[in-house]
């Protein structure tokens, strides 16, 4: 099966979903879709960063760009970065400004100690993190909108989900599951 099919694949089955669905993704991963990505003003991506962030490091910043509002061209875009580690899918019962501002609060961690950019829109990054995070950690990335985080794995061969959900107790569950795309 030609990788083209796994990425229309992954593609089609992601504009499915029925919450707000927001591509998250790295323009610092290649500047060159970013600008194409922007070149379409009808639905721009959407710095996680803000103020001076936002200017000087705005060809490595994080953006988001709602996805079922995206132009055929802007999905062409995504389509065409599936299995580059180029973003991740986030989905939330929000919309793009109260999920930008959710995921705005976990572009910083601790580590050892100290403050550290938190990557978690690099499907590289994202993949360590459901691998080693604890239920704290998982609670404060899926804050009060976000339900499901959607990423590749195994060079885009394997859709990733991450779902919250709520059972009888107080805390939450989360359920990983993978989607084979061959």
């Amino acid at each position: 099966m030609a990788f083209e099919h796994i990425q229309q694949q992954a593609l089609a089955w992601l504009k499915q979903r029925p919450s707000n669905l927001y591509f998250v993704f790295d323009a610092a991963r290649n500047k060159q879709w970013l600008h194409a990505l922007r070149w379409e003003d009808v639905s721009l991506p959407v710095s996680l960063y803000s103020g001076a962030a936002a200017i000087t490091l705005a060809d490595f910043a994080p953006y988001m760009l709602d996805l079922k509002a995206a132009t055929a061209a802007q999905q062409n875009i995504i389509q065409q970065a599936w299995g580059d580690s180029f973003g991740i899918f986030v989905e939330s019962h929000g919309n793009l400004a109260a999920t930008r501002l959710e995921l705005k609060k976990s572009l910083i961690g601790r580590l050892e100690g100290r403050s550290t950019y938190f990557r978690f829109y690099d499907p590289r990054a994202w993949a360590r993190f459901m691998d080693t995070a604890n239920l704290g950690q998982m609670m404060a990335f899926f804050r009060n909108s976000i339900v499901q985080v959607h990423s590749e794995t195994d060079g885009g061969y394997t859709l990733t989900t991450v779902e919250k959900s709520r059972t009888l107790g107080v805390l939450p569950d989360f359920k990983i599951t993978h989607r084979n795309l061959q």
